[in-house]
């Protein structure tokens, strides 16, 4: 079998000692051509440098969140990108885990830039950061498939959160995103059935075979109010009484069946 030394120098490698807290004294394995770190520890060695790409407007954005990164243990900067052309063609031609990215200001060609990046790479594990407030990106980027979106006035900590659960295959929003995101959800099945989130929480009583009175107490709400709520769902979905929208509800698909 063969030793450390004789691995590293075959593969023209630099080798380092690594002390970290969270993980003990390593050997740390730096492999130029591969651009990838190795870990030497009593039972193996595996590949431990998530490779990230970054892509903004702001040249000092990109700087900033490459410190942040390579300052890491285990993920290091491998590209950087000021436009969304240059970024489709560094994502066609190199290979990385994760990429993290404002889309706003990086002009692409091709249309809209994530939706892009997904054709070329659909397998891309893309981390949105950004200073946008908008609903509409926010929806549009989760539809295009975002493994993350954190707003720039995020905690760094969660920064590096969302770029390691992107790359394990996992997803993160941050608490307000998440929020936007439920309310744009909302808005949108509203939008398509003509129910409120409120009005939905009395059909999925009913469906339940619940009464007024039970509905009233779960949802806080007076029994008055639940008899307006119903009449209005039954107006919205053209029922005439309770079975009637348990039904139509169900075949919607705008509450869940009980079983």
């Amino acid at each position: 079998m063969q030793t450390t030394p004789h691995r590293v120098n075959i593969t023209g490698a630099t080798q380092s000692l690594l002390a970290l807290r969270s993980l003990g004294t390593r050997i740390w394995i730096w492999i130029p051509y591969l651009g990838v770190g190795l870990i030497e520890d009593s039972r193996s060695w595996r590949i431990d440098l998530i490779r990230v790409t970054i892509a903004d407007r702001d040249q000092l954005v990109i700087q900033l969140l490459a410190r942040l990164v390579d300052g890491q243990h285990d993920m290091r900067v491998t590209s950087t990108f000021t436009d969304g052309t240059s970024l489709l063609k560094g994502v066609r031609a190199k290979r990385r885990d994760v990429i993290l990215l404002d889309p706003q200001g990086l002009n692409s060609v091709n249309g809209e830039l994530l939706t892009c990046i997904r054709m070329v790479d659909p397998d891309a594990r893309i981390v949105v950061i950004t200073a946008s407030t908008s609903s509409d990106d926010l929806f549009s980027a989760v539809r295009a498939g975002v493994r993350g979106y954190l707003s720039k006035s995020t905690d760094v900590s969660d920064v590096l959160t969302a770029i390691r659960a992107a790359a394990d295959g996992d997803a993160l929003l941050s608490q307000d995103m998440a929020a936007q995101l439920m309310d744009e959800f909302a808005r949108q099945s509203y939008q398509e059935t003509g129910l409120s989130p409120r009005q939905r929480d009395i059909l999925a009583g009913l469906v339940q075979g619940k009464t007024n009175r039970e509905i009233a107490v779960d949802l806080s709400l007076s029994e008055k109010t639940v008899k307006n709520y119903m009449r209005s769902v039954f107006s919205v979905l053209g029922c005439r009484d309770r079975t009637e929208a348990a039904i139509v509800g169900i075949r919607k698909g705008l509450v869940p069946a009980v079983v």
